[in-house]
């Protein structure tokens, strides 16, 4: 769960100014912050290779993109349900993508906020295997 709860935050810490290398090493568990070398280089390409982790906790395997320069995805599967939810984020800390209910969402960085285009609920903090659900 928290290798879940860190990745939620993830599209939130993008509009933030976290770079996206920390956050995804905080996320995924990696010791230390491995530098982005498309950012260095000034590239506009993402030049780090996705990694593939799986969370015992949720049965989830999850794999993750993430450049501060380019933003990144994230993808991830339930291996017992075969549910599925992704979140796509962009360099300018929009984010976008489809939770585990089949729901799309997006997420303003001005607004600071979710947006559950199914429901039409909006919050500031979510889960994004159901973004802003009622607590489950």
């Amino acid at each position: 769960m928290k290798t879940l709860a860190a990745l939620s935050a993830v599209a939130l810490c993008l509009s933030a100014g976290i770079g996206h290398a920390q956050v995804y090493n905080a996320t995924l568990g990696f010791g230390g912050v491995e530098p982005d070398i498309g950012c260095i280089r000034g590239a506009q390409v993402g030049s780090r290779f996705p990694v593939n982790v799986y969370d015992a906790h949720t049965h989830e395997r999850v794999l993750a993109n993430i450049s501060r320069c380019t933003g990144g995805y994230i993808k991830a599967v339930n291996e017992d349900t075969g549910a599925h939810w992704n979140a796509d984020m962009f360099e300018n800390g929009t984010a976008r993508g489809r939770d585990a209910d089949g729901h799309a969402w997006r997420y303003d960085p001005r607004a600071r906020q979710f947006t559950n285009l199914a429901t039409n609920a909006t919050c500031a903090h979510t889960d994004l295997r159901h973004v802003c659900a009622i607590e489950r």
